[in-house]
This record gives C-alpha cells, sequence and structure tokens, in this order.
C-alpha cells in the first residue's frame, strides 16, 4: 500500500544539518503532499504563496518563521518571488531537549527578524568550514536559533515547557499509533502507571491519556485520508482497526463525518 512519500535528509553523513535557499532545487515535489523524517524551519524574508501544514493553511508573509516537524503532511505553495531560507536537521543533531512543540508560526518585528537571521548566517558559515570542531558550533546555533524562535512567540500563546514525559508521549504517539491505542501500554513504554500519565496529561493539556491517543489517531486518519491509493478499507487495516466499521464508526463519532465526508473535506484544504 503507498502512503503519503515520506522524505528523508540527503546528506546525513555531513552531520544531519543543512541550510538552503528556499527556492533550492528540491529533490521531491514539495507541491505535492509530503513528510519528513526531519524537522524544518522555514525563514521568510519576502512573502508570497501558501503553506498547509496537517490540514491548517497559512499565507507565507513576509518576515515569518514557520516550523514543520516530523511526520507532518506538509505543502509548500511558494510565490516565484518568495525570499528565506530553509533550515532542515534530525534529531540526532539536538544537543539537549528543547521545547520545540512550543513553537508556532511566528510573523516578526524587523528587529527580530534580523536577530534570527543573523544567527542563520552564523550557523552557515560554521556549516561551509566542515571540520569537527565547526559542526559542534554550527549544533549550538541551530540552538541559538530555535531558542530565539520560541523567545519570539507572543507571550499569551507561548505554552508553559511541556514535560519530559509528555514529549516522549508524543514521540511514542507518533511511532506507535497504529500498534496501540491504549494509555496502559503507553504508561508502561513510559515506565509510569496510568494514573501518573493521565495526571500530567490534565494538569499540562486539560486532557486525559485517552483523549490525547484519540486526537494524534485522527489526526493520523486524516494525513492517510489524503492519499488517494488508500482505501478506508486499507487505513482501517493499516491503524489496526478491528474492522472497517470500526474505523467508520470512530470516524463518525469524533468528526460527525462518514470517512468519505471527511475526506472531502480536507480534500478542499490541498486545493
Amino acid at each position: 500500500m503507498e502512503q503519503v512519500p515520506r522524505h528523508q535528509l540527503r546528506h546525513k553523513e555531513q552531520g544531519g544539518l543543512k541550510i538552503e535557499d528556499i527556492a533550492y532545487s528540491n529533490p521531491y515535489d514539495y507541491t505535492q503532499l509530503h513528510r519528513h523524517d526531519y524537522y524544518e524551519v522555514l525563514l521568510i524574508r519576502q512573502g508570497g504563496g501558501r503553506q498547509v501544514i496537517d490540514f491548517e493553511e497559512t499565507d507565507l508573509q513576509s518576515l515569518s518563521a514557520y516550523m514543520v516537524f516530523p511526520g507532518q503532511v506538509h505543502l509548500l505553495q511558494r510565490a516565484p518571488d518568495a525570499k528565506g531560507s530553509v533550515v532542515q536537521f534530525t534529531q540526532e543533531v539536538l544537543l539537549e531537549s528543547l521545547p520545540l512543540y512550543n513553537i508556532e508560526s511566528i510573523i516578526a518585528q524587523p528587529v527580530v527578524f534580523e536577530e534570527l537571521h543573523t544567527v542563520l548566517h552564523l550557523l552557515q558559515q560554521a556549516l561551509d568550514l566542515q571540520d569537527p570542531v565547526s559542526q559542534q558550533v554550527a549544533r549550538h546555533y541551530l540552538h541559538i536559533l530555535l531558542w530565539k524562535m520560541i523567545q519570539a512567540q507572543p507571550l499569551n500563546t507561548t505554552p508553559t515547557k511541556t514535560p519530559a514525559l509528555l514529549k516522549q508521549f508524543l514521540s511514542l504517539l507518533e511511532q506507535h499509533i497504529a500498534q496501540s491505542k491504549a494509555v496502559k501500554q503507553y504508561a508502561e513504554w513510559l515506565a509510569v502507571s496510568p494514573r501518573k500519565l493521565n495526571e500530567v496529561c490534565k494538569n499540562h493539556w486539560g486532557k486525559t491519556g485517552l483523549q490525547v491517543i484519540h486526537e494524534h489517531l485522527l489526526l493520523e486518519i486524516k494525513r492517510l485520508l489524503m492519499t488517494q491509493s488508500l482505501s478506508h478499507k486499507e487505513i482501517a487495516y493499516l491503524l489496526e482497526f478491528d474492522s472497517p466499521a470500526a474505523f467508520s464508526g470512530f470516524v463518525k463519532r469524533k468528526t460527525n463525518r462518514t470517512p468519505t465526508e471527511l475526506q472531502v473535506q480536507l480534500e478542499q484544504i490541498y486545493k
């Protein structure tokens, strides 16, 4: 069964970190639905066009920054005159745990954007030197860039730092949502009790562990519905539902739409 194309970062042997001009010759068709196995930061100096990340559409505005996470369904349609840079990096490049899920799109003041761009320039200079010490320096500049993006978030929209337990929970969901949909199993993998996992989810997100699992499962269903080559029966099998009827029932309960109706709605977003 063919799924949404999942692209890997090229030249991982060079450190899993690179910078490209937004107009670079992409090895795949970024204007079609795709996923990455790496993080991507877009710094847009001159806007134009739009992008869709997991079914949320945004215009590419001037002096803006965006974050795309591994596994997200992404589509980018930039205008010919759009200008900016793309930073791509793998999880292995990170030197410490960062609250990356706190980063949303940023519409920056000119002085803030220039700060981000200055760090980006220093990062590029370090990468260009290619020696082991400079590669470590580049990693530190990447962290500075990411912290600057976190700092640039509006104070009233930046959530509190995501606990390490929940970051691990999100990572496990991305890897195992098809195999397990039970709070008990994720709690076991995290070496905590189901009660503890529910408590931390409630305190940070205001949701139970099961609600978080169901939200992620619905997101994965939406991602797969956007692959025309997969039938609803195949998606039900891929996500290990007991039956196609159970799959349809889950979608209906969560969206008040049948899988077909939900697919039509999603297709409108990506036109």
